[in-house]
Parts: structure tokens; C-alpha cells; sequence
């Protein structure tokens, strides 16, 4: 879990200790004009935090009793974050006529259920369609039924793609268009520019070039990176890069569900 939040580009502090969450997640957001205007530690103003944690059962979904719901809401409390997040492969959400007991006591201790896929699809997501919009991410936390955070996640993974339709395929085209071989560095705007020969339009910008390779850079942060908002770092040939991606974007799912595959714990 601490490396889920931490690909995703949040500040992550790991804890685990017994009373204590997984861990508690800031996101890294920078204060607006206004902000700037309202104090001097603007960045207080924007910014939140979460506590997160994983849970799991010998059955697919885990119930009250193994989220232990009262305990999340005390993690919260205990450490002054705004919201709490609980990730597990499943939830008992009640009958289609009738609530769950565990969405109730979701909706009444304000905690956000995710399930491991819906953390996988947005870790893919994110990491090949562009960076984490953070003021965006703020929004999964009014959603209490598990139900509605699958449909936050696919929304949201949308929009990203359809933000910056320049993917993963059209990147490697252009990187192999101007014979870049690697490891070196290169201008966002050069790849920007044979992008656009690539697309036929004045499209990518490099804006999109950035928001795309820091979405790589979350996966792959010893690989490739952006500097300076302006140039590509990439450690690696293409070939190698892209094996590397592909190897990471394969063992998402998988490897977060690994990591909830203990018995019940008490929190």
C-alpha cells in the first residue's frame, strides 16, 4: 500500500504499527494566487491528508467485523488527516434493496472504500495517460460505496486519457523518429515537435509530454524522469524502457493484491 501512494506521487509516511494506520498520505499540492493571499502558510490551505489501510479475509469480501471501521475512524482522528481510505479485494455491500451494515457504518465514520482492482486501474492509468491531478483526487473521498469509487476511478482514468491522447505507443514512435537511443536526456519540446509531425496536428504540447513521462516517472522513477519541467531523463534504451513498463504495468494488479493477502487483523 505504502507503494501504491507513494506511485501515485503522494507523500507517503508508512507506520503499521498495532493502533496505528498503514500508513498516512499527503498530497503535494502548490497554493494558488489566492491562497498566497489569505496567509503566509499558504500551502496549508490546499493541502490534505489521508490515512490509508488494507484489509482482507479468507472470503472474497471482507465485512464490518474485518474493516474494523471504528478504528479507521479513530486513525483519523488520532492523526489529524482529513480523510480515511480502506483497501481490500471485496466488500459485503448488503442487497439490491437494502444497505450493508458496513456501507452504513462507511457513510455515518466518513471512510471511502476501494477495492485492489480499482487502486490497480488507477495506478495504470495514471502511469500511462499522465501525472496525478491531486485537487481531482480530493473528490474520491465524498464516495462511500465501493460501487461508486469503481466509477470515480474509471471517470477519472478517462479524462486523463482523453487529456493527452499522445500515449505510450505514439511516445515510442517518436523517440524511435528521432533515432534516440539512450540513456541521455532530451527537450520535452524537441519530442513535443516530432510528436506533432507524428499526429499530423499541434498536437502533443509539451505540457503533454511532461504530464506524460511523470506519470512513467511514478512507475519507474529510477528509469525516467522530468527536469526542470523541460527535459526527459531516460536511463535506459527504448527497448529497455519500454520492456520495463510493460513488466511493471503486468504486476500491478497482482502485486497490490499480494499485499492483502494477511488474515484479519484488529486496528
Amino acid at each position: 500500500m505504502d507503494e501504491a501512494f507513494e506511485h501515485l506521487g503522494f507523500i507517503v509516511q508508512p507506520l503499521a504499527k498495532p493502533g496505528e494506520p498503514e500508513g498516512v498520505a499527503f498530497a503535494p499540492l502548490t497554493p494558488s494566487p489566492a491562497d498566497m493571499d489569505k496567509r503566509n502558510e499558504s500551502d496549508k490551505v490546499r493541502s490534505y491528508a489521508f490515512t490509508y489501510d488494507a484489509k482482507s479475509t479468507k472470503r472474497r469480501k471482507v465485512t464490518t467485523g474485518n474493516v474494523h471501521t471504528a478504528g479507521l475512524s479513530r486513525h483519523k482522528e488520532n492523526f489529524g488527516t482529513n480523510y480515511s481510505i480502506v483497501v481490500a479485494p471485496g466488500f459485503q455491500t448488503g442487497t439490491e434493496d437494502r444497505q450493508g451494515v458496513l456501507i452504513e457504518e462507511c457513510v455515518k465514520l466518513g471512510i471511502t472504500p476501494m477495492r485492489a482492482d480499482d487502486l490497480a486501474d488507477l495506478l495504470v492509468g495514471v502511469a500511462t495517460s499522465g501525472a496525478m491531478n491531486y485537487a481531482a483526487f480530493e473528490t474520491l473521498f465524498t464516495r462511500r460505496h465501493p460501487d461508486e469509487v469503481s466509477r470515480w476511478v474509471k471517470d477519472y482514468v478517462g479524462k486523463l486519457r482523453r487529456a493527452n491522447a499522445f500515449g505510450l505507443d505514439s511516445f515510442f514512435k517518436t523517440l524511435a523518429r528521432l533515432k534516440f537511443r539512450g540513456p541521455n536526456s532530451i527537450s520535452a519540446d524537441v519530442i513535443a515537435l516530432k510528436g506533432q509531425e507524428l499526429t499530423g496536428a499541434d498536437w502533443p504540447e509539451r505540457k503533454d509530454i511532461v504530464a506524460l513521462v511523470s506519470g512513467l516517472q511514478m512507475l519507474l522513477p529510477s528509469m525516467i524522469r522530468v527536469v526542470n519541467n523541460r527535459d526527459v531523463e531516460i536511463d535506459a534504451s527504448p527497448p529497455q524502457l519500454r520492456e520495463a513498463i510493460m513488466q511493471q504495468l503486468a504486476e500491478v494488479p497482482e502485486s497490490f493484491r499480494l499485499n492483502l493477502d494477511e488474515e484479519d487483523g484488529v486496528a
